[in-house]
């Protein structure tokens, strides 16, 4: 089985693309990584659909699926963790904002977590203004990640396997998956403000999507379609969400920090 396996969703992304992937394959062969890259189309038109083909088609470790016109970034993500073979999944966005070595930072960070969110270097103003924006995803969902939005991030393999991810939930993997009874962590990544974002489609956020994900959280549907509680989540690792989900305790009782005592440094 492959070590890694890098999701690429994107959309009228071949310029991108075409730089993107060259900086992936050469880190990947400088840290030793066996590896595949999944690139999922989520709505590309027929000219930049046909230009990304000519740009994978020398790269004996890709593969490129297609979605539906605009299907966006939630559907590609869906699609691409049904269909992988590396023993970890790394996703990040087509364009250039995140450093392609910093994925072994991530990965690193698997030997004490399940999930690994890249983090960006804010100013104290930007970390106020995203607090208060996320104070209601806080409360219902317990956030675990500061920066959960960043679209960079590494998961083991079991930890995301069978993950359905619906309009919007992209943003919610952090606390999706720890409801699963899986661990999650963050580390401080190099971020490139000045380069433009991949042109896929990215719902906005809104209450609709924050209230479905957390009664998920509170209904774990396992891989047969069933309820399950969360007293029933898999028994991977050590920590989870509770019934109340601002609160961390781990499997054997032993109680954990509050979701927002987590950090870069903490020790899982």
């Amino acid at each position: 089985m492959l070590d890694l396996s890098i999701v690429l969703p994107f959309a009228n992304d071949a310029a991108r693309l075409a730089r993107r992937v060259p900086e992936l394959v050469g880190a990947m062969y400088r840290h030793g990584n066996s590896f595949e890259i999944v690139a999922v189309d989520a709505g590309s038109t027929p000219a930049e659909y046909d230009a990304t083909r000519v740009i994978l088609r020398d790269v004996p470790q890709a593969r490129l699926l297609r979605l539906a016109p605009c299907g966006g970034l939630d559907a590609a993500l869906t699609m691409a963790l049904s269909a992988l073979a590396g023993e970890a999944v790394v996703v990040m966005p087509a364009d250039l904002r995140y450093v392609a070595d910093d994925i072994t930072l991530l990965t690193e960070r698997l030997a004490r977590c399940d999930l690994v969110f890249a983090r960006r270097r804010q100013s104290r103003a930007k970390r106020y203004v995203r607090g208060v924006w996320q104070a209601p995803r806080r409360w219902l969902c317990g956030t675990l990640a500061h920066d959960p939005t960043s679209g960079f991030w590494a998961a083991r393999r079991e930890a995301v396997s069978g993950l359905q991810l619906f309009l919007g939930q992209s943003r919610y993997v952090a606390e999706i998956v720890a409801s699963r009874g899986f661990r999650v962590g963050e580390v401080y990544v190099e971020y490139r403000a000045d380069e433009p974002a991949s042109r896929i489609a990215r719902p906005l956020p809104g209450p609709l999507c924050l209230l479905a994900t957390a009664w998920q959280m509170r209904h774990v549907v396992d891989a047969t379609g069933s309820d399950v509680e969360l007293l029933d989540a898999p028994q991977v690792s050590a920590w989870r969400v509770n019934k109340s989900p601002s609160a961390l305790r781990r499997l054997d009782g032993h109680h954990a920090p509050a979701a927002g005592a987590l950090h870069p440094h903490s020790h899982l």
